[in-house]
C-alpha cells in the first residue's frame, strides 16, 4: 500500500506544481472577465473551464496509478508462480538424480557383500551371514522393496502426432526389485500454457487403466504403453500433466505400495520433468474436486 500512495503523489506532482505557480489558469473571481490572483481574501471563486479539466485529469490520474498498481501487482504474482515453479522442476530432477546415485550405490554395496556371503537386513538394518554350501555361485543381496514409478529420463515421450490426435509413450520403471499386482491408473491433463501452471487453464484430457491386477513388471525392467489424446485444435496445448497412482506388491507379494505421481510434457522443447510439491497436490486437489480422483 505504501508504494501505491508514492505512485499516486509522483503522477500528482506536476498538478500541484500546476497549483502552486499558475492558479488564476484554475480559478476566476465572479463578475470578472480577467483572471486574477487565487490568494485574495477577499474575493469569490470560481473554476474556469481549464480548471475543472484540471481536476478531472487529477482524478483521471488517481484512477490510472490504482490499475497501475494492482496491474503490477499481478504481472508480479504470475511471474512469482512461473519461477517457482521452474524452481520446483529443477528440484524434482535433482532429487531423482540423488535417487538414482543412492539406488546404484546400494546395489554395488550389496553385491560387494554378497561376494562376502554377507546381506543387508533393511527391515533390522542389520548385517547378516549367508551359509550356502550346496552352492557355489555368488549370492547376490535383492531388496524386496521395489520402486515403481515414471522413467527418470523418458517416462514420457511423443511418438506421433496424426491430425487431431497426439500419441503419448508413456513409460514405467520398476527398479531395486520385481513388482507384482501392479493395478495403476493414468489421467491425463492439458494446458495451453508453458511453462507456468494455472489450475484455471488445465482441461482433464483422459482417465485410463494402465495396468490391472495380476500384472507383474522384472527388477530393472521397463513396460511402455501408448496413450492417445484427442481435440480438433490438439496444436494449441503447449503442456500436458500425466497423474499416475494405484498400488503395487513387492516379488514374495508381502507388501503393499503405493504410488501417487505426476509429471509433465512440454510441447514447444519437448522436455520431461516431475512435478515436485506443493504443484503436485494442488493438481490432485483439482481433480478431486472435478471427481475424477
Amino acid at each position: 500500500m505504501f508504494s501505491l500512495i508514492l505512485i499516486i503523489l509522483a503522477s500528482l506532482i506536476p498538478f500541484i506544481v500546476t497549483w502552486i505557480t499558475s492558479p488564476e489558469e484554475i480559478f476566476l473571481e465572479i463578475n470578472e472577465s480577467k483572471a486574477k490572483q487565487i490568494f485574495k481574501k477577499d474575493t469569490s471563486k470560481q473554476l474556469s473551464r481549464k480548471g475543472k479539466w484540471f481536476i478531472v485529469a487529477i482524478v483521471l490520474t488517481c484512477v490510472f496509478a490504482f490499475i497501475q498498481f494492482f496491474q503490477n501487482e499481478k504481472d508480479k504474482k504470475v511471474l512469482n508462480n512461473e519461477r517457482d515453479f521452474r524452481d520446483s522442476i529443477i528440484t524434482a530432477k535433482i532429487n531423482f538424480g540423488v535417487d538414482s546415485n543412492r539406488k546404484v550405490l546400494f546395489k554395488d554395496l550389496s553385491e560387494a557383500l554378497a561376494n562376502q556371503n554377507l546381506k543387508i537386513d533393511t527391515v533390522t538394518k542389520k548385517l547378516e551371514i549367508l551359509k550356502d554350501s550346496a552352492r557355489s555361485k555368488v549370492m547376490v543381496f535383492e531388496g524386496d522393496a521395489p520402486l515403481l514409478n515414471f522413467c527418470n529420463q523418458d517416462g514420457v515421450s511423443i511418438k506421433k502426432i496424426v491430425q487431431d490426435t497426439c500419441v503419448f509413450l508413456v513409460k514405467l520403471c520398476c527398479e531395486n526389485s520385481g513388482s507384482r499386482n501392479v493395478d495403476l491408473t493414468l489421467i491425463s491433463l492439458a494446458s495451453p500454457l508453458e511453462p507456468s501452471m494455472s489450475l484455471n487453464q488445465l482441461i482433464p484430457t483422459g482417465k485410463t487403466i494402465f495396468l490391472s491386477k495380476n500384472f507383474s513388471i522384472p527388477k530393472s525392467q521397463s513396460m511402455n504403453q501408448e496413450i492417445s489424446i484427442s481435440d480438433q485444435d490438439i496444436k494449441k496445448y503447449k503442456t500436458f500433466f500425466f497423474f499416475m497412482h494405484g498400488t503395487y506388491s513387492n516379488s514374495t507379494n508381502t507388501k503393499t505400495f503405493s504410488i501417487s505421481s505426476i509429471v509433465r510434457y512440454g510441447m514447444i522443447n519437448n522436455d520431461f520433468s516431475f512435478i515436485a510439491t506443493p504443484y503436485d497436490e494442488q493438481i490432485k486437489l483439482f481433480l478431486k474436486n472435478k471427481g475424477i480422483y
